[in-house]
């Protein structure tokens, strides 16, 4: 039976808010994309060019140090997982993580297991069903199928490396790796960490996918643009059910120009992240939170509950302090609907030291109001 909480995002979190935690969209649009997409507008008479869309593949290509032919445009990586099932193979979705491969799978009546992993969520980590903690115990349940897994992973933040990867590629009949934050991971650590770039795999092994976004670093989300690396082989499979021109003019337009400026602006777009990470790590932690460690542009948190400390109660109150916070207008991501996770869990995108510093101040606000006057909904919002 599919489950609706699977297509729960951010998105439906944030609509309306004033402080938003809950989406992972890095600032505003900039004018330089704003004004390649308007250039495309005079275009949209024609149907999308070939020649176009050829050039983009060449420019991420590049980027990568691989061919054209490794490269499949896609119509944002959540078309990526809704090809997935049309290869014909079981999955195995290593969790916590994002929740559209799963939803993919299950609309399509394909099979689909979890395998949620217990904090620090490592690879190597136990799995929540108590089975064996070892890396080949994981391992050894992939054969004959489709593995699926982020990195970072999304909601945890936690970066597995390559070598770690491709183990994993070895005992799986396709392995699927969602990096959509790859690109703003620090450099020394995503060399190590990503399957992308020919400097850390080459040949590309024949039964990898590598998962690319452009809509979050680079503020887009509504126009939908992402990409897929693997073998010619295998991309041509992935994409053997797809309409004709796929892509719209416009997301070609915005994706050549991110290809030929990422290079020189990712820098400070990844320092900026990292800096503002590492201070809303700290200031979070100095309020009582319990914080994850993340390489992502985001964090995995529990705020604090005060004296009445972490019990078996602790969903239902954090999730009374979610809404009340909602009530007031600032946005964070719920956790309940990843697998592995539940709501005393919040995804926090990272975000400046004043937004940090209201979410708080808020938190304590919500925490003493609730002591005070609401203390009889804690168990109320444990149910909903």
């Amino acid at each position: 039976m599919f489950n609706n909480l699977l297509r729960y995002h951010g998105d439906r979190a944030a609509r309306g808010a004033r402080l938003d935690f809950a989406v992972n969209v890095h600032g505003e649009t900039p004018d330089w994309l704003k004004e390649a997409v308007i250039g495309g507008v005079d275009e949209l008479a024609a149907y999308p060019d070939e020649e176009l869309a050829n050039e983009v593949r060449s420019e991420i290509a590049r980027i990568h140090g691989r061919s054209p032919a490794e490269v499949l445009l896609l119509h944002g990586v959540a078309e990526g997982f809704s090809l997935l099932p049309s290869l014909g193979l079981p999955a195995t979705i290593i969790a916590p993580q994002f929740t559209e491969p799963e939803a993919a799978f299950l609309a399509a009546g394909s099979e689909c297991e979890t395998l949620a992993l217990q904090a620090p969520f490592a690879l190597d980590s136990p799995l929540a069903d108590a089975r064996p903690a070892a890396h080949s115990g994981l391992a050894s349940r992939l054969a004959g199928r489709m593995a699926i897994v982020g990195n970072p992973t999304n909601p945890t933040g936690v970066l597995h490396s390559a070598e770690a990867l491709l183990e994993l590629s070895r005992s799986a009949e396709i392995l699927v790796v969602d990096e959509a934050f790859m690109d703003v991971v620090d450099g020394q650590a995503a060399a190590e960490a990503s399957l992308a770039d020919a400097s850390t795999v080459s040949p590309f092994p024949d039964n990898v996918i590598v998962f690319r976004s452009m809509t979050k670093t680079w503020a887009i989300a509504g126009l939908r643009c992402g990409y897929a690396l693997g073998s010619p082989e295998l991309l041509e499979r992935l994409g053997r059910l797809r309409p004709h021109w796929p892509l719209g003019t416009l997301q070609l337009r915005a994706m050549l120009e991110i290809a030929r400026r990422s290079g020189q602006l990712l820098p400070a777009i990844r320092a900026e992240i990292a800096s503002q990470r590492g201070q809303m790590e700290r200031d979070l932690s100095n309020a009582g939170w319990a914080v994850m460690p993340s390489a992502a542009p985001f964090i995995l948190a529990k705020a604090p509950l005060g004296n009445r400390g972490e019990d078996e109660e602790g969903v239902g109150k954090r999730e009374w302090m979610r809404k009340a916070l909602a009530e007031r207008g600032i946005a964070v991501r719920r956790c309940d609907t990843f697998r592995g996770l539940d709501s005393r869990w919040w995804r926090l995108a990272v975000r400046d030291r004043d937004y940090v510093r209201q979410l708080i101040e808020a938190v304590e606000q919500v925490h003493y109001a609730g002591i005070e006057k609401y203390s009889g909904k804690w168990e109320e919002g444990s149910n909903r």
